[in-house]
């Protein structure tokens, strides 16, 4: 992804993730695995899968 948009991915780091605490980029993450959830809850996300995968790398 970061090299289909670059632009795109350096703002939203320094526009969103740069402004925020480790403790509420937690909370964001926690918010967006929930909106996932209602979305797709066989999503990856939601299931686990992608944090088991980024273990194991």
């Amino acid at each position: 992804m970061v090299a289909t948009a670059p632009g795109h991915v350096a703002a939203v780091r320094a526009y969103v993730f740069d402004a925020l605490t480790k403790a509420q980029i937690r909370q964001l993450t926690t918010i967006g695995r929930r909106v996932v959830g209602a979305v797709d809850p066989d999503h990856p996300l939601v299931t686990g899968t992608v944090d088991r995968l980024r273990r194991k790398k």
